[in-house]
């Protein structure tokens, strides 16, 4: 097909979609609706995303919707091309080096005596000196970063902890291991850590001023501030997939019927749970948008698994739209549409690997490596609706 037949299909499809949101027995929010379900068929007939965006505007002006996005990521430029491939076994690997490490870990746990002894052995010092210490965390770490390739946002998440060149998280602390406030109060304590188990010690941590993170909680001294870092890279029984499931699915809770009933809340690994949790809201969203107005039923899972001869663990997460049926054949998927490069640019790189199984339409069911990218078709047994594993390491 030439560019101009491409071109003419293209617009016939965008006139019959205005036709349709011209409608007068369809409600603005209905058109709104409407739009957001639409608007992702637009982005498989226009050859560039200059052209895709072209078109939404000519949408958007004909039947006089707003220029701004309705999803503050659906339009955003994502790159055009797909990312050099990070192995999420980096990352996994990278954190638990960096949680085995004495130095390292006591920016993660708090320091008890056994602790404390463990750092000034290390240190060659009798009594506690946190310039040393601090001075160790930073060399440790920069060994670390050196010896490993790994998502860039947890290098600048975990870099704005450790030196405070920048805010870290999405709640953009600026308190961390280099805070002058933390540097003065040390001066002030000579032989006491910032961040005691004060039951062991005997001493309170360093107190600040609250900060009021994102999720509505807050923090008020330097022993939450690791705990909450912590929370940021680790997935366990007490900030566990199922939870972060709940409290993500309360902003979709209209829109998809969830059942998490399998879900288990004891595995845990390594990871960046801020970029999972995008994830998970993105791949959420672009169920809803497939969904052609029916209310989305997702099963989320999760579940070990042994790989040999490795012997590595996968930790396997699934997200399974059951009323569904993916809109795209096994021979176009040579090509991402900018829902999937976004997602796999801004969260997944580095961070897990990503496939589909699904039914591909004339009886071909199958599972394809998305991330890395395989076009590799295994054939399987029938599969209802699309279902997406990411799937981690251990």
């Amino acid at each position: 097909m030439d560019i101009t037949q491409n071109k003419y299909m293209t617009k016939s499809k965008v006139d019959f979609i205005v036709d349709l949101l011209e409608n007068g027995k369809i409600n603005s929010s209905q058109k709104e609706r409407l739009f957001a379900l639409t608007a992702n068929e637009i982005k498989n007939f226009s050859e560039t995303e200059l052209e895709i965006l072209k078109e939404i505007k000519i949408i958007k002006k004909k039947i006089g919707l707003s220029e701004e996005p309705l999803l503050e990521t659906e339009y955003s430029p994502v790159p055009a091309s797909l990312p050099n491939y990070i192995d999420p076994r980096n990352t996994s690997k990278f954190l638990l080096e960096y949680n085995q490490n004495i130095f390292l870990k006591s920016t993660t746990h708090t320091i008890d005596s056994n602790l404390l002894t463990s750092i000034k052995k290390l240190l060659g010092i009798e009594e506690y000196d946190f310039k040393k210490h601090q001075a160790a965390i930073q060399s440790s770490y920069n060994a670390l970063k050196k010896s490993h390739s790994t998502i860039k946002g947890l290098i600048g998440k975990i870099d704005g902890y450790i030196y405070g060149k920048a805010p870290w998280s999405s709640s953009k602390i600026k308190m961390g291991w280099s805070s002058s406030e933390l540097e003065q109060w040390c001066e002030n304590n000579p032989n006491h850590c910032p961040n005691p188990e004060a039951a062991d010690l005997n001493y309170s941590p360093f107190n600040f001023n609250k900060i009021r993170i994102n999720d509505g909680i807050s923090i008020k001294d330097f022993n939450e501030l690791v705990l909450y870092f912590k929370r940021e890279i680790t997935i366990r029984s007490d900030n566990s997939i199922l939870d972060l499931c709940k409290k993500l699915n309360f902003q979709f809770k209209d829109d998809v019927t969830f059942n998490l009933d399998s879900m288990p809340s004891n595995i845990d690994f390594f990871t960046d749970v801020e970029k999972l949790a995008q994830a998970y809201q993105k791949i959420i969203t672009m169920c809803i948008k497939s969904s052609l107005g029916i209310k989305p039923i997702i099963k989320v899972d999760l579940f070990e698994s042994k790989k040999s001869p490795e012997n590595e663990t996968e930790i396997v997460f699934t997200i399974h739209h059951i009323n569904s049926k993916f809109q795209r054949s096994v021979a176009s998927l040579n090509r991402y549409g900018t829902d999937f490069t976004g997602l796999i640019s801004g969260q997944l790189n580095g961070l897990c690997n990503w496939e589909l199984e699904a039914d591909f339409g004339n009886d071909q069911y199958g599972k394809i490596s998305l991330w890395p990218k395989n076009e590799i078709f295994s054939p399987i047994k029938m599969v209802e609706g699309v279902k997406f594993y990411l799937i981690f390491y251990r």
